[in-house]
């Protein structure tokens, strides 16, 4: 579940970086098909929705206080990423 939800987040920053050669060779990746801030607003509006699923399985799921500590730490370093 989570894969999924990281992918397109991983694969739309990437696509931010590259969007002039997408745009040439015409893939429609989200940063060529909208303007840079919609894109970046909706990449971090993703983050943000992925952030709450990963705390989410560390209070409902069957993980140990371990993994919802570890999740808690990492979305912690990821806030800088999604405040710009």
């Amino acid at each position: 579940m989570l894969v999924i939800t990281w992918t397109p987040n991983h694969i739309w920053n990437l696509a931010i970086r590259y969007r002039e050669d997408y745009a040439r060779a015409e893939v429609p990746m989200l940063p060529v098909v909208t303007n840079l801030r919609r894109a970046v607003n909706l990449i971090a509006l993703s983050v943000l929705l992925m952030v709450a699923e990963s705390l989410l399985l560390g209070i409902v799921g069957q993980f140990s206080v371990l993994y919802f500590i570890v999740a808690a730490i990492g979305e912690w370093c990821l806030w800088p990423a999604t405040s710009t």
